[in-house]
């Protein structure tokens, strides 16, 4: 959240797809990377024969910034300000530089000296004014952020019901009684996190984390299906080794959650987890983690996927998370996950396995006066729920199994410091083994973003 321009079939062979596209993607940032490293050994020659060329070392920085040789970079950008102190621009990347460095002092230092000089362009002042007081606040050893949305959306299938036909009914094949057919409809969305979090100042980096994030939707077609579900965190995070490993760090937490329907509570939970953060070089680095939490559901109607899935009982979660900035302006996540629901029959006893993947795209907006790039995050989230015996109710001799897939982007456009707009596409599909799950949806979400 820097600013806008540093410088200037069937479950397993869907993701397989996506799997490939993913690796494309991965390729060409690869790629990309090369091409920025041969830039800066083509500009070198051109900044020792004339080191005042500020054209230069300019191209020179940003070449130096995609290849993450952030040191070349700052020597390019103070080796233009040496020849021509008044250098608004050089003073501006230098602070967003810092900022991106985490080095809010200089990023600081470097914005207020723009401000204070002569002739700074009007693009330049609007980026500023939105950055500085952000850096100012991480100066601040208590640091509260958040955003919010309010928001329009729609589901071609709201009950995520099967579509009309047979079910499965104690063994047998019959049709589909009701009430809930798959059918579309819109709804207004609200949702936001905020986080706070403390830092303890003891030159380690330690700090107190805590997140509150919540949703509630409204159905304008099934009022009975309107839900709230609310969840927080909070934990410290402890630098593991300051020296050795630096960056690295540990967050033991507690986490608990609440979720209602028009039909009643749906559910709620409490428990805790740990996770590792471990930085590898400048771009990537790898969290794992560990959670449990007691769940506690209200199983208020069989239809409820989640009911019927996380039925009251405990909750463990393993998983494994990576992050690479492939570039300035590409950044990966990748996720693996295991993880088991027991409850208090084997029938709704579960286990699950979970594949994310997405990739934040980052690009200039429409207009040289908005200080914040904007970004469209493809992914794609695959998961596999093995039921450990089957519904009477539904068919003895078959186990549940289900597969399923959802596929999206998301669009985050901020217009001013505060104020932005956000959307969501997404394409949902549950492979089941039997049709009372087997379901699919198209959904999305547009409407007005408040940042704080």
């Amino acid at each position: 959240m820097y600013g806008k321009n540093l410088f200037g079939a069937r479950g397993r062979r869907g993701v397989s797809g996506y799997a490939s596209a993913l690796a494309l993607m991965l390729a060409a940032g690869a790629a990309q990377a090369q091409s920025v490293i041969a830039d800066q050994s083509t500009l070198l020659p051109r900044i020792l024969a004339n080191p005042a060329d500020h054209d230069a070392n300019f191209a020179y920085a940003h070449a130096s910034v995609e290849a993450r040789d952030y040191e070349a970079a700052i020597a390019a950008l103070e080796r233009a300000l040496f020849f021509n102190p008044n250098l608004t621009r050089a003073k501006y990347e230098l602070g967003a530089l810092y900022y991106r460095l985490k080095s809010w002092d200089m990023a600081q230092r470097y914005f207020e000296d723009a401000l204070q000089t002569p002739g700074l362009e009007p693009d330049l002042r609007a980026r500023i004014e939105i950055m500085l007081p952000a850096t100012k606040k991480e100066l601040e050893p208590s640091r509260l952020s958040g955003v919010l949305q309010l928001g329009v959306g729609y589901s071609s299938n709201v009950p995520l019901a099967p579509v009309f036909g047979l079910i499965r009914s104690n063994g047998a094949d019959i049709p589909n009684p009701g009430p809930y057919y798959q059918r579309g409809g819109v709804n207004l969305t609200a949702l936001g996190e905020v986080r706070h979090v403390y830092d303890f100042e003891n030159q380690r980096g330690d700090t107190w984390e805590s997140r509150f994030a919540g949703i509630g939707t409204s159905q304008f077609a099934f009022g009975e299906l309107s839900s709230v579900l609310v969840e927080a965190t909070t934990g410290p995070r402890l630098a593991l080794a300051p020296e050795a490993l630096p960056g690295a760090s540990i967050r033991p937490y507690a986490a608990a959650s609440y979720a209602t329907m028009a039909l009643g509570r749906l559910g709620s939970s409490i428990g805790g987890g740990v996770t590792a953060r471990f930085p590898i070089g400048d771009s990537f680095q790898i969290e794992p983690g560990v959670e449990w939490r007691h769940l506690n559901i209200a199983a208020t109607s069989r239809f409820l996927e989640v009911a019927s899935t996380l039925n009251t009982g405990s909750q463990w979660t393993g998983s494994l998370a990576a992050r690479w900035r492939a570039t300035d302006r590409l950044t990966f996540d990748g996720k693996a996950l295991f993880g088991r629901n027991s409850s208090y029959t084997s029938t709704l006893t579960s286990r699950r396995f979970g594949l994310e993947g997405s990739a934040r795209i980052e690009f200039d907006p429409p207009s040289e006066l908005i200080g914040w790039r904007w970004s469209a995050t493809p992914f794609v989230r695959y998961t596999e729920t093995r039921f450990s015996a089957a519904d009477l109710f539904v068919d003895p001799l078959v186990v549940r199994v289900d597969r399923q897939i959802r596929v999206g982007s998301q669009f985050d456009m901020p217009i001013t410091k505060m104020f932005g707009v956000a959307a969501l596409v997404q394409y949902m599909r549950n492979n089941s083994n039997l049709p009372n799950y087997r379901a699919s949806a198209w959904s999305g979400l547009i409407g007005p973003t408040l940042r704080f």
